[in-house]
C-alpha cells in the first residue's frame, strides 16, 4: 500500500502534500539530516522552492548546521537568487570558517568573505529570498 502523502508516480512529497505531514511531525534536532536529504531530493527534481523551504525547516532544528546552510546556498543559486545564496554561504562560513567548499562557492558568486562583525550563527534561520527582503524595504 502506498503512503497517503506520496503519489504512486512520485517517490517524494509534493509541496501541497508535504505541508501537513511535516508540520504535524514532532521533529527533533536529529531530523535535520532527514530534512536535508529531502531537500536534496527536491533539488535533483528542480523543485528549488520546496528545497529551500525544507532546508529552512532543517535549520530551525539545527541553526549551525553548515552542510544544510551550504545546501541552502546551492538551492538559492540554482533558483536564481544569488544574493540569498551569498548570504547563506556567509552564514555557513560564520559557523565554520574552515568550510572550503563554501569559500570557493562564495568566490565563484563574487561575494566577499564573511567579516568578524557578521559572525552571528543565531541568524541562520532568518535567511530569506532576495524578493522577500525587497518587499520588506518597500513596506
Amino acid at each position: 500500500p502506498s503512503h497517503p502523502c506520496v503519489s504512486p508516480t512520485q517517490k517524494f512529497f509534493t509541496a501541497s502534500d508535504r505541508k501537513a505531514p511535516v508540520s504535524a511531525l514532532d521533529l527533533e534536532s536529529d531530523d535535520a539530516g532527514i530534512l536535508s536529504s529531502l531537500g536534496l531530493t527536491y533539488v535533483k527534481k528542480n523543485m528549488f522552492d520546496d528545497a529551500i523551504e525544507t532546508y529552512h525547516l532543517a535549520l530551525k532544528l539545527n541553526p549551525a548546521n553548515t552542510e544544510v546552510l551550504y545546501s541552502l546556498a546551492l538551492a538559492y543559486e540554482l533558483s536564481g537568487d544569488t544574493a540569498s545564496s551569498i548570504h547563506s554561504l556567509r552564514m555557513a562560513l560564520a559557523a565554520n570558517p574552515l568550510l572550503d567548499k563554501a569559500k570557493i562557492k562564495l568566490q565563484e558568486l563574487g561575494g566577499s568573505p564573511v567579516k568578524e562583525s557578521q559572525k552571528n550563527v543565531g541568524e541562520t534561520t532568518t535567511v530569506e529570498p532576495q524578493s522577500a527582503q525587497i518587499e520588506k524595504k518597500g513596506a
